[in-house]
């Protein structure tokens, strides 16, 4: 029995991987997308498959605006899973009411911004990984630069800001337990 391979899993490894390939903003962005789309095919592949639904249909029955829009209803709930659609925030929703009548009311609410321009510590790791800018320090650059070393290693400052909400979660659960 092997190991079930997903397509995050395959990303992961090549995002992770010491050569620093996958590690590009375009790969990124590209693998992002594939998995994006894999549940919008698998939801439109079941969709259509179930075509029993339909197999009835007279014309008049097609050309009926409620009937239809009911199809367009059942059809689209595969598109749940793709951020930004009305389904997803929709399902996104009642899963927001749902933890709230099971949990009550939040009584606190944390927002974190990252600023990866400013952390000197994420800037030496930046400039270690990458042979732009020899003989500099974090310290001595500029906007500009620090903002291409930030934007040409996104699964670096990713991790690096993971491990700052790691960090900071654990603190929280010392002072408040």
């Amino acid at each position: 029995m092997g190991v079930s391979v997903t397509p995050y899993m395959m990303a992961t490894s090549e995002i992770r991987r010491s050569d620093r390939r996958g590690a590009t903003p375009q790969k990124i962005l590209y693998v992002a997308m594939k998995i994006l789309r894999l549940p919008m095919v698998d939801g439109s592949y079941s969709t259509f498959r179930n075509v029993s639904v339909t197999e009835n249909d007279t014309r008049r029955m097609l050309e009926d605006p409620e009937l239809l829009k009911e199809y367009v209803l059942q059809i689209l709930a595969f598109m749940k899973t793709v951020p930004n659609s009305v389904q997803y925030w929709a399902s996104r929703k009642r899963d927001l009411f749902a933890m709230i009548r099971q949990l009550g009311k939040p009584t606190i609410f944390l927002t974190i911004s990252a600023n990866e321009i400013r952390w000197m510590k994420l800037l030496t790791i930046l400039l270690r990984l990458s042979n732009k800018y020899p003989g500099k320090s974090a310290g001595d650059l500029n906007t500009s630069e620090r903002c291409t070393l930030v934007s040409d290693d996104p699964v670096t400052c990713c991790i690096y800001f993971y491990k700052l909400v790691g960090s900071l979660m654990k603190m929280l659960e010392n002072v408040f337990c």
